[in-house]
């Protein structure tokens, strides 16, 4: 299947926007699940957030090219003070039941940070819990 690959790495609501209606279609029904909001992942990725500040991050979504609904999302990151991490974090993972779409969305993860140097990705993980960022 053919699908176009969007990403970010700067704050975008109308791509960010697209990443919440997936995570909230992804969980629908299931109990105890928290919806998501465009509020949280700004309270992540804008300008002002930590998260932000304290890494270089790539946000991706693959689209189905004919309604552009989102089919798969993650974000891949690193410390701007990367000091010596051996890989580079996936996050914030979500796909439709498509595992063309996952494995496409996991390739340009692993594709960006081959590109900045790290041999691995790890995840899923949101984020860093090491990190200020998460403390609100």
């Amino acid at each position: 299947m053919h699908f176009t690959i969007q990403t970010t790495n700067h704050w975008n609501a109308g791509f960010f926007a697209s990443w919440v209606r997936l995570r909230n279609a992804c969980n629908a029904g299931e109990e105890g699940f928290l919806s998501e909001s465009l509020g949280d992942l700004a309270r992540i990725f804008s300008p002002n957030a930590l998260f932000d500040q304290e890494n270089e991050w790539l946000a991706i979504a693959v689209n189905d090219p004919k309604s552009g609904e989102c089919l798969a999302r993650a974000t891949v990151s690193f410390p701007k003070a990367r000091g010596s991490l051996a890989f580079a974090p996936v996050g914030w993972f979500d796909a439709r039941e498509n595992p063309e779409a996952a494995s496409a969305v996991l390739n340009t993860a692993a594709q960006w940070a081959a590109a900045h140097d790290f041999k691995r990705v790890r995840g899923p993980m949101d984020g860093n819990f090491f990190y200020s960022y998460l403390i609100y």
